[in-house]
């Protein structure tokens, strides 16, 4: 028989233990899952910026353009083409031009947003359900 006496340290870890390390490991991987989701959406934020940016730009292009640049194009116009009503037209056909194409800049940004498009924490999940399945 042996005297030795059994210390806590000494003792398989019991049910506490083992739910709280699992409970450690939970609170890991959501925190890592978190931190990839907040870095996908990160970017996402940059591009639905720029985009909206784009567009603010082109409407307020379009609006201060035709309020400030209107008359004088239109009486240029109007001496180039021989009357008010094709220097109107020639000014607005103009102005159209350039909000159109200052638009078309800003949905191309826009598309790259796609709000629901997060491949690496969806790949990071799957992963995660692969190996809870395998356990």
């Amino acid at each position: 028989m042996s005297d030795e006496v059994l210390t806590p340290e000494d003792l398989p870890p019991g049910w506490s233990e083992r739910l709280e390390s699992i409970r450690k490991a939970a609170g890991a991987l959501i925190a890592t899952r978190a931190a990839i989701f907040r870095e996908e959406l990160s970017e996402k934020t940059s591009h639905l910026t720029r985009g909206l940016a784009a567009m603010a730009v082109a409407l307020a292009f379009g609006v201060v353009a035709l309020l400030v640049l209107t008359g004088f194009l239109a009486a240029v116009f109007a001496r180039l083409f021989g009357g008010m009503v094709w220097g109107l037209l020639a000014v607005f056909v103009l102005y159209g031009i350039v909000a159109g194409g200052a638009g078309l800049l800003g949905m191309k940004s826009l598309r790259r947003v796609r709000p629901g498009d997060f491949p690496v924490t969806w790949e990071e999940l799957r992963m995660d359900w692969d190996a809870l399945e395998l356990a």
